[in-house]
């Protein structure tokens, strides 16, 4: 599996991880008969995370499951996974050593709102590359997950786990925009109930940090958050490999970077475990 996550800003903490783990569907069969849960349950306690955000989790029920078998003495003893109907029966969730205070998903943004915010010239659109073509009369395919956790200094965190829309298709790529922008609307109303927030969105974004679904989030005039990725120690130094990377997958709020620990940033090379970033 995967793994990506971000920190969100002016935490003055010893330690915050926000990491995302993704076993992706395409090995079903495989999982059948080869279950990984020993696997997963040593990568999560080598990430060894505060705050870790999933996709692709069956139910609560299952994930209570697993971190009871598998995760004890972790301390993950808060977590939140909501069912939001996606036929494929899987979702977003959370672990978490801090206590959620809060768990709201979005079932009823309809993509349209956020299109309201594309240019209305058409040439202007094709300059800015937004792709075209899909079906705005839906919602998100997966919505995302939004938590409130309360950190051991009292600062509530925002945390949003995604899940956005996948496929090659032009149209595809029009509905995992319309999902992304549909997300910095509500990053705005966070903003607007506390303009201090300290927000961090995680997840699989199905996107390249240069495709539009990934720069939406990191737009000044839209989503307003940093990648993490940029916090790494190293930064600025990308192989042509992290250039051409899939799912940029970690965003945080702006605010004092100097306030980031340079040490939580890893990268877990481990063929059984692939890529871990915070």
């Amino acid at each position: 599996f995967d793994s990506y996550g971000a920190c969100a800003n002016g935490l003055a903490m010893k330690k915050l991880f926000v990491m995302r783990l993704n076993r992706g569907c395409e090995s079903e069969y495989e999982l059948r008969h080869n279950p990984i849960p020993p696997d997963l349950a040593a990568a999560i306690k080598a990430l060894d995370a505060d705050v870790l955000g999933l996709e692709e989790v069956e139910s609560e029920a299952c994930l209570k499951w697993f971190r009871d078998n598998y995760l004890q003495g972790l301390g993950y003893d808060h977590l939140a996974s909501r069912d939001v109907g996606y036929y494929r029966g899987v979702e977003q969730a959370v672990l978490s050593r801090y206590p959620i205070e809060e768990v709201k998903t979005y079932p009823e943004v309809q993509l349209a709102d956020a299109a309201a915010r594309l240019p209305k010239d058409a040439a202007e659109l094709k300059k800015q590359k937004w792709a075209t073509g899909g079906d705005l009369t839906k919602g998100f395919q997966r919505s995302p997950l939004h938590v409130r956790v309360r950190l051991p200094d009292g600062t509530p965190l925002h945390l949003f786990v995604l899940h956005l829309k996948s496929g090659p298709k032009k149209e595809f790529a029009h509905q995992r925009e319309m999902e992304a922008l549909s997300v910095a609307n509500l990053l705005d109303g966070v903003r607007a109930a506390d303009k201090d927030a300290q927000i961090a969105v995680v997840g699989d974004f199905n996107a390249a940090p240069t495709d539009m679904a990934a720069k939406v989030l990191r737009e000044r005039t839209l989503g307003g958050l940093i990648s993490a990725y940029e916090l790494r120690p190293g930064a600025g130094k990308a192989s042509k490999e992290d250039e051409s990377d899939e799912d940029d997958g970690k965003t945080a709020a702006k605010g004092d970077r100097r306030k980031y620990l340079t040490h939580s940033f890893v990268v877990e090379d481990k063929p059984e475990i692939g890529r871990a970033h915070v």
